[in-house]
């Protein structure tokens, strides 16, 4: 797990090995975190749907509040629907929103 204080270090999730992971773990500058953030989470395609990802993120926030961590964070892409209704039924709300445009370079 990566917090203030613990940089460098990361862990794995207790998931079966092949399934499921989760990478970093990062927490926010401030004095006492007062936010971790989800880097990235993976699961297996062919293991998709059984809810190891409910896990992982479950047993992240059990770790978390251990440590007096109040809040987690992630970003998920604006298409990826499966993922973002997964994370609004743990509780996740929207809080920031990003927008792009592509600029052909032909002119």
């Amino acid at each position: 797990m990566w917090l203030p204080g613990l940089s460098g270090r990361s862990a794995r999730v207790a998931a079966p090995s092949r399934v499921s992971r989760w990478r970093r773990l990062r927490g926010s500058a401030a004095p006492g975190p007062t936010r971790a953030w989800i880097q990235n989470i993976e699961v297996h395609p062919a293991h998709r749907g059984r809810g190891h990802a409910r896990r992982m993120i479950q047993l992240i926030e059990a770790e978390l509040a251990g440590l007096g961590v109040p809040e987690l964070g992630l970003n998920v892409f604006g298409t990826n629907t499966v993922a973002i209704g997964l994370y609004r039924s743990l509780g996740f709300e929207v809080t920031a929103q990003q927008m792009a445009k592509r600029i052909d370079p032909a002119g």
